[in-house]
């Protein structure tokens, strides 16, 4: 199979991962098989753990994410890999989990960082990606690495690709976004406290963040998705 396209991701982390399980780069609903599934699991928990561990020790000279943005941009390529996982059972519960573990990650960390006004593109950046992917993911759709986007598939696919989240995966999700928005929400209002940033600058990065009148929707278009899948009932 293909190795996964790393586009827009740093040529370090790229290069880090020449030994890394191969994924499809074309869109495909062909599960992973076995040998395939663990090969994804070990290689996506290293990642998690070396994340986690860079962000503990951020502090240190010897940290891999000293900065929000060196953070975020290892966080892209777990994000962009785990997204190629095929969305058809077995594997889409795969993508699902995984998916979890990065968002509860990232959001938990976000607010260990500095809070600055020279960050803020980066992580809106991060946050407009993340509130896509999920998209992607609650509608059964391939991800499109190069777009940052996700796709139905092909109409004479066969196999079903809806209703591959659970109803306890998808309350997790409501409640993670709903409580990480919240964080980022104060973790952003520290930096309209401080005195040397201006007053216009912040309005203006608040109000891309849709944080008006403390009314938070950081992931607007999952958050209507799962509104929308609850409807159904």
């Amino acid at each position: 199979m293909a190795a996964p396209d790393t586009t827009g991701t740093p040529k370090a982390a790229a290069q880090e991962d020449m030994d890394s399980p191969t994924l499809s780069s074309k869109p495909s609903l062909r599960p992973l098989t076995t040998k395939q599934e663990r090969r994804v699991m070990d290689h996506l928990d290293e990642r998690l753990l070396n994340l986690m561990r860079g962000y503990k020790k951020r502090s240190e000279e010897s940290s891999t994410t000293p900065t929000l943005e060196a953070y975020l941009a290892q966080a892209r390529h777990i994000l962009s890999f785990t997204l190629q996982i095929p969305p058809i059972r077995p594997s889409a519960a795969l993508r699902t989990a995984y998916l979890l573990r990065l968002t509860n990650d990232v959001l938990t960390c976000i607010p260990g960082y500095p809070a600055t006004l020279d960050s803020l593109p980066d992580l809106l950046s991060w946050l407009d990606e993340l509130d896509r992917a999920w998209q992607a993911v609650l509608a059964g759709q391939i991800w499109l690495p190069q777009d940052h986007t996700g796709v139905d598939p092909a109409g004479d696919e066969p196999l079903p690709t809806r209703g591959l989240i659970t109803q306890t995966d998808r309350t997790r999700l409501k409640s993670m976004l709903i409580s990480g928005s919240a964080v980022i929400e104060d973790w952003v209002g520290d930096i309209a406290t401080q005195p040397e940033v201006d007053a216009a600058d912040v309005e203006s990065m608040l109000q891309r963040l849709g944080i008006i009148e403390r009314s938070v929707r950081i992931f607007p278009g999952t958050l209507d998705e799962l509104e929308r899948i609850s409807g159904l009932g």
